[in-house]
């Protein structure tokens, strides 16, 4: 039986952490280790109940508890987790959410079945809507255009594949996963999907929200570093490269709207507009077409 490692970053989140770590203690999958990385910062209200709560598993041989001697960030607490971690298969889940009971093992059964991929993802709910996995294979324009959603909390990878595409970047505080997965596809590697909801978010705490500005210089750091892959789906398909660019730069505008800066949203607009102006009306229709589908399915109701 392989054994699967399930990395934990917890961050301000002590009272929410027990959950999560139960939910994976319960899986039907037994042959399971559980590795909490605390990014909390030593001296903090946050570092000392976490502690406490580990306390209550310091005799359970399935679960590991590390400490950082600083707040370091998830993607550097997931690749901690990563380099102490014994399973043959690495899966990761936030210290807010958890899994179903059979999401480990759903996910085993499927990479043993299926030897083309070296990774799968599955189904999620957030805030009572499921979401669906659509795309398999190599997914680096649906990630890159917005198109496919790969969540953290929804993968399982064989742990060689975790290092040997560099593991997490640590530059990044937002976007990890489109990072990380565009670095795996990047040297070949594919991801399967299980269409099952196997993991529950929860969104009542949103203390590890980023804000506009880091949005926006977290977006165009990805879409510099990545710049060789959006040239090869523009090779493989014309258009792309608009495509890429408009859902990622209508990424940089909303968050300022949504955060009441309406000016720094509309300067922000026209800016980008002026350079790339093609990838924003193709973006802008697009949006406001959805935004009108969902308000008309509202008052058919």
């Amino acid at each position: 039986m392989r054994k699967v490692s399930v990395i934990i970053p917890t961050y301000k989140r002590s009272d929410m952490l027990c959950r999560a770590v139960e939910s994976v203690l319960n899986q039907t999958y037994k042959e399971i280790e559980v590795i909490v990385v605390d990014d909390n910062d030593p001296d903090t209200e946050w570092r000392h109940n976490t502690s406490q709560i580990m306390e209550r598993y310091c005799g359970n041989p399935r679960v590991k508890y590390v400490c950082h001697d600083k707040n370091m960030n998830g993607s550097v607490a997931r690749n901690t987790g990563i380099n102490i971690a014994d399973g043959d298969l690495i899966t990761y889940l936030d210290d807010d959410d958890i899994y179903t009971p059979e999401k480990i093992e759903k996910q085993v059964q499927y990479l043993e079945s299926h030897p083309q991929y070296r990774a799968v993802y599955c189904g999620w709910n957030r805030e009572n809507h499921d979401f669906i996995p659509e795309g398999e294979g190599d997914l680096s324009f649906g990630i890159l255009s917005g198109t496919n959603i790969i969540i953290t909390n929804s993968i399982m990878m064989w742990k060689d594949d975790c290092i040997n595409c560099g593991a997490w970047d640590i530059s990044l505080k937002r976007h990890q996963e489109a990072a990380y997965f565009l670095n795996y596809f990047r040297n070949g590697g594919l991801i399967g999907r299980i269409d099952e909801v196997l993991v529950m978010f929860d969104t009542t705490d949103r203390t590890n929200v980023s804000d506009s500005k880091l949005t926006e210089e977290q977006l165009l750091y990805l879409l510099k570093k990545y710049d060789d892959i959006v040239q090869k789906c523009e090779r493989e398909k014309s258009g792309s490269r608009n495509r890429i660019y408009g859902c990622r730069l209508l990424g940089i505008v909303l968050p300022y709207a949504k955060n009441n800066c309406y000016f720094k949203a509309i300067f922000k607009y026209i800016f980008y507009f002026l350079k790339y102006p093609k990838a924003l009306l193709w973006a802008t229709s697009n949006y406001i077409e959805y935004r009108l589908s969902k308000d008309y399915s509202k008052q058919s109701r």
